[in-house]
């Protein structure tokens, strides 16, 4: 059986609608250039959010910011916190071939305060592996439409369900 190969965006994604995914932030920063990224983050804590390392590694925490309980990312300005610290992990590693520990803990410089369309996420207590069953990805990055990866992000937050696959498998 051929190994899956991973993407970089939804497809077969749809609108998510607000409150769905209560947890999911709008990591936005700009560069020295004046170029602004966006990338997707979770609410793990009232002052702690999750990213990829590969978000958050150019990543100046002065001109940084996250939005949570948003769905679009032009006009919607609701839940906006500033970042204070990122840590990344220690043995991230990124080259044209491999992508190992990719993550990043960014520590908000208030605490979020909750509500219908703001919620931490809720984790796992244990370290069991999902390896049967299906889950769901979201975000605001390129997406597959037509035949065809859009040139750029989605405005509006997407959601796409997909198979889980065993650790073995991947490798």
């Amino acid at each position: 059986m051929d190994k899956l190969t991973p993407v970089k965006f939804i497809i077969g994604g749809v609108t998510a609608t607000k409150g769905e995914f209560p947890w999911q932030g709008l990591l936005v920063w700009k560069d020295n250039t004046g170029g602004t990224f966006l990338c997707g983050a979770t609410l793990i804590g009232k002052n702690y959010a999750m990213t990829a390392a590969h978000c958050a590694e150019d990543m100046r925490v002065s001109n940084s910011h996250l939005q949570f309980g948003i769905i679009d990312s032009e006009y919607d300005t609701t839940g906006v916190v500033r970042i204070s610290q990122k840590f990344i992990h220690p043995n991230y590693i990124s080259t044209d071939y491999e992508v190992h520990n990719d993550i990043a803990i960014l520590k908000l410089s208030t605490s979020v305060g909750e509500n219908t369309n703001i919620k931490t996420i809720a984790l796992p207590v244990d370290d069991s592996q999902m390896i049967t069953g299906t889950g769901i990805v979201t975000g605001w990055g390129n997406y597959y439409y037509n035949g065809q990866i859009s040139k750029d992000p989605s405005r509006f937050l997407q959601q796409a369900t997909i198979d889980f696959i065993s650790p073995a498998y991947c490798k």
